[in-house]
């Protein structure tokens, strides 16, 4: 390719095409837990969770973006916060049909907010997507408002821990401290990614964003690495439920998953920041590289949501 075309942007429309590709590879991830963990689970509002949890996971990397250099667009934020409230109404709904057992048609909106009240996780949730819809509407740009666009990091940050924990049968003290930390390495990472994927268009913000995520991301994977063995060790313990029950074969793939994610990430680090720093390469080929992380990590939320109703010990 001739200079000129490397310096050739990547369109909105070139990247939003790209990164979609992650979706169908999240729903795998779900099926593929489905197929190990069946009958102990997933439940079907892990569907529409998935959805929530993806639309949660981009805007923490929205609201980071700031750290690394790049400014995200408000309506991205914005278009990511409706989809996030919705998918969190329809997780609700999905649990309460299931409780009271009867089809999703035939809940009362009675029945559904006294679901939502019983719910805590899901509704902080609710509130803090809410929350990030009324921010985006004070002002025209993300550097236009009383509050940083970090605060939108933080707000979604809360809203994938506070369902993380509550979606776990929490057999240790320590345990909530992992999950919470596992759940939001795991978001800062894909999110971050996904999220300099959908903004960047030119080598330059490639220039500048990656070296600093690229810094950030190796201790990020490590604790992602250390919470997440040490809550499937308190979980399952060291024995025969890693392959005997559902839960413990969709753990150890999404272990699995998690190692190949690890392995190419090393490689971009060794190959494609260099690359970077020293302006070789396109904005295109950047493109590819990030969303092939994303979508690999995709996968994991795809585990992640379905084990998130799956019986431990089914």
């Amino acid at each position: 390719m001739s200079a000129a075309g490397d310096r050739t942007p990547v369109t909105a429309e070139r990247r939003a095409h790209a990164l979609g590709v992650a979706v169908p590879a999240a729903f795998a991830g779900l099926m593929l837990c489905w197929i190990l963990a069946d009958p102990a689970g997933p439940a079907a509002s892990s569907m529409p969770s998935l959805v929530g949890l993806l639309a949660g996971v981009v805007l923490v990397g929205l609201g980071c973006l700031p750290m690394l250099g790049v400014q995200p667009a408000l309506t991205a934020i914005a278009g990511f916060a409706v989809v996030w409230l919705i998918a969190d109404i329809v997780t609700i709904w999905f649990d309460v049909a299931s409780r009271v057992g009867v089809s999703v048609g035939r809940v009362s909106v009675g029945q559904f907010i006294d679901g939502a009240t019983s719910t805590p996780g899901e509704l902080i949730s609710i509130i803090a997507a809410m929350v990030i819809v009324a921010w985006t509407l004070t002002a025209r740009r993300p550097d236009d408002v009383a509050l940083p666009v970090s605060v939108v990091g933080a707000l979604a940050a809360l809203g994938i821990a506070a369902p993380a924990v509550a979606g776990h049968a929490v057999t240790h003290p320590v345990e909530p401290i992992l999950i919470v930390a596992h759940a939001l390495c795991a978001a800062w990472w894909c999110g971050s990614l996904a999220a300099m994927a959908m903004t960047i268009s030119g080598r330059d913000g490639w220039r500048t964003a990656l070296p600093v995520f690229s810094k950030y991301a190796v201790y990020v994977v490590g604790l992602l690495a250390v919470t997440g063995l040490a809550s499937g060790a308190i979980e399952l313990g060291i024995g025969s439920l890693w392959w005997t029950t559902g839960y413990g074969l969709v753990m150890l793939a999404k272990a699995v998953v998690l190692a190949m994610l690890v392995g190419l990430g090393a490689r971009h680090r060794r190959r494609w920041v260099p690359d970077v720093v020293a302006r070789r390469g396109s904005s295109e080929t950047s493109l590819r590289a990030a969303v092939i992380e994303v979508v690999v990590m995709s996968v994991v939320l795809g585990l992640a949501a379905g084990l998130a109703t799956t019986s431990p010990v089914g």
